[in-house]
């Protein structure tokens, strides 16, 4: 997983990082640039500067000059994968005309600090670069030895979990009348690499200061770092999401809209349900779109977030599970046994001296209109999936705003002894929740680019037929449909402009270029209201078949609410309707380009925005 890492110097110095094998200058301060490097806080006393001399890569070196005796340091900020770094490099070179020294002058690069956690390093060898000889760390001003390389061995450094750090180098001098400047060039990390290109984003929900076991560690910090090791790009803010509750319509719709962003949110055995039930937050969170994995039974309730129909929850010590599903995603490699049976829970996780404290369930096994995939032999509810836009039971007036699965999993806590919500998984249980991450990502729709598709263009005034219009296409010329600005009366969901369409004119298509794949769910998405006379619209998705024809794979009509106020012309908001079409349904669409068309069916002008086209594998 790619990481952010600040690196400082007392005198700062480049860094070269260097992939086994070679090395990776990431400050050679060539082409006039400082590579983003800066004097750290309190450091005020160091001038930066470029220069020719010292330079011990390419042709120019930073020259770090320091007006008085001290302890300084310089910053970087940059991006690398350290957890295969084994040492640090640095070329320094000082010119002795500039310094006069006085009785026991010294000059030097101290320790390296690390940050998090202040690892701290003095440095294992300083090398004479004219002869290859180890020297003494303080430079007393002498020609023969000033140009130098040191180097700090960080093979002690624990980078588990850490996804930024600070690298802290100590420049000194001391009784010089004169000092100079610190000429600093190559700095190189030996065995950090160029960050790997970031996985999908995860968002981890948890609650903030979850430390049941006093060990110093958030509960559920091994999750978080699992995820980072699977090279996601793990967005992990404890206590941060406790907040959707207590805030405004449009604040609580922006954390919303930053859940959509992610292509998976996964939320914690470590989140109290009690901190996310406040009045209107369950509707919220179930209307998140974006794909959702509960690791906690307790927010599942009937009497939270309404996805089970029992409000029962049992911690159960039995760690074997019986799968009822043996052909789903979530199992592929898993060993189960003849009889459907497989432990994904470490029974002496966490056990203390207190025994194995189990994980809760749901005590029930009905998961109305979703469904279970695994059961504990208590027979109670282990996992399960509810599609998206399914009420979850009968009058639960709760739906899956996006694809949601239940996968139990995390200790359950005892207070000084067992955290709460910790890793507990055997290696059986880790694949299982491997597999379900991707399973579940992939029911992330995935974006297909239709072209003008918030009727923004020409934006230039109302056009009155899709000739003018670009993008977008008629088999004959419109009347009176086009494009408008028509605010407040018909007010766009989407930027300053939308399309309309009168009852009699010709329908409006677009080709897009996307090839239509087997196995693939497609979803269209469009706002739309009645402008004025109309009751319905017809949407399509067609495919054309090579020779210009249009051969309807999908489509629906729908019923239109009157959003025009004849009163005083302002308007409800468009709704959102939408469409769907699965590939293997149609397998001769497989192949050929995707398009979207709409139609008014009836009288009157109906308006419509914000075209939304995407796929599911």
């Amino acid at each position: 997983m790619g990481k952010k890492f600040v690196f400082s110097a007392s005198v700062l110095l480049v860094l070269t990082l260097t992939c086994p094998g070679f090395a990776l200058v990431i400050g050679d301060f060539e082409d006039g640039s400082m590579d983003g490097w800066v004097p750290a806080w309190g450091s005020t006393e160091v001038t930066l500067s470029l220069s020719e001399f010292g330079a011990t890569s390419g042709n120019s070196s930073l020259s770090a000059t320091v007006v008085s005796g001290g302890y300084w340091r310089l910053q970087l900020v940059t991006e690398l994968s350290m957890t295969e770094a084994t040492a640090v490099s640095i070329d320094v070179t000082f010119d002795p005309n500039e310094w006069t020294a006085e009785e026991g002058a010294w000059a030097q690069l101290d320790a390296i600090a690390i940050q998090p956690g202040w690892f701290q390093v003095g440095p294992t060898s300083i090398v004479n670069r004219d002869t290859g000889e180890e020297v003494e760390k303080a430079w007393g001003g002498a020609e023969e030895d000033s140009r130098r390389t040191y180097t700090w061995d960080i093979t002690g450094k624990d980078w588990l979990g850490v996804t930024a750090t600070e690298i802290f180098i100590a420049v000194q001098w001391a009784s010089f009348s004169q000092g100079g400047a610190f000429y600093i060039d190559n700095i190189q990390v030996i065995g950090a690499q160029e960050p790997a290109p970031l996985g999908p984003k995860v968002i981890w929900v948890t609650d903030a200061n979850i430390d049941r076991d006093v060990d110093g560690v958030q509960d559920d910090q091994q999750w978080i770092n699992w995820l980072l090791a699977q090279n996601y790009d793990v967005d992990a803010r404890p206590g941060y999401w406790m907040a959707i509750g207590g805030k405004d319509a449009n604040d609580a719709n922006d954390y919303v809209g930053e859940l959509n962003a992610a292509a998976l949110v996964i939320l914690s055995r470590t989140a109290s349900s009690g901190d996310y039930n406040q009045e209107g937050e369950p509707a919220l969170w179930n209307s998140v779109t974006a794909p959702m994995i509960a690791l906690s039974a307790y927010h599942l309730r009937n009497t939270r977030w309404f996805w089970i129909n029992s409000g029962d929850v049992q911690r159960s010590n039995i760690s074997f599970m019986e799968v009822l599903e043996l052909d789903h995603p979530i199992f592929a490699d898993v060993e189960i046994d003849p009889d459907g049976l497989v432990e994904p829970v470490d029974p002496e996780a966490y056990s203390a001296d207190l025994g194995y404290q189990g994980i809760c369930f749901v005590n029930s096994l009905d998961m109305g209109n979703g469904k279970l995939l695994a059961k504990s032999l208590a027979e109670m509810s282990w996992i399960a999936e509810w599609d998206a836009g399914v009420e979850f039971y009968a009058d639960a007036n709760a739906y899956a705003g996006g694809p949601r699965l239940m996968f139990a999993a995390g200790t359950q806590d005892s207070a000084g002894a067992v955290p709460q919500g910790a890793w507990n998984l055997t290696a059986a249980g880790e694949q299982m929740f491997l597999n379900a991450i991707e399973y579940m990502i992939s029911l992330n729709p995935v974006p297909i680019e239709v072209e003008n598709a918030s009727f923004e263009l020409p934006g230039t005034a109302k056009m009155k037929n899709w000739e003018e219009v670009p993008d977008w296409s008629s088999d004959t010329v419109a009347t009176d449909s086009g494009v408008e600005s028509a605010a407040p009366r018909f007010p766009p969901s989407d930027g300053e402009w939308s399309g309309f369409m009168k009852g009699a004119d010709p329908s409006v298509w677009q080709l897009t270029n996307h090839v239509i794949q087997a196995g693939a769910e497609y979803i269209l998405k469009v706002d739309a209201e009645n402008n004025s006379g109309a009751t319905q619209l017809l949407m399509s998705l067609y495919y054309d078949d090579g020779s210009g024809n249009r051969i309807v794979a999908a489509s629906q009509t729908v019923d239109l609410l009157d959003g025009n106020n004849p009163s005083d012309h302002n308007t409800q908001e468009k709704v959102e309707f939408t469409l769907t079409f699965s590939a293997d349904d149609v397998p001769e669409a497989i192949g050929n380009n995707l398009g979207i068309e709409f139609d008014n069916p009836a009288d009157g002008y109906l308006g419509l925005d914000n075209v939304r086209l995407s796929l599911v594998n």
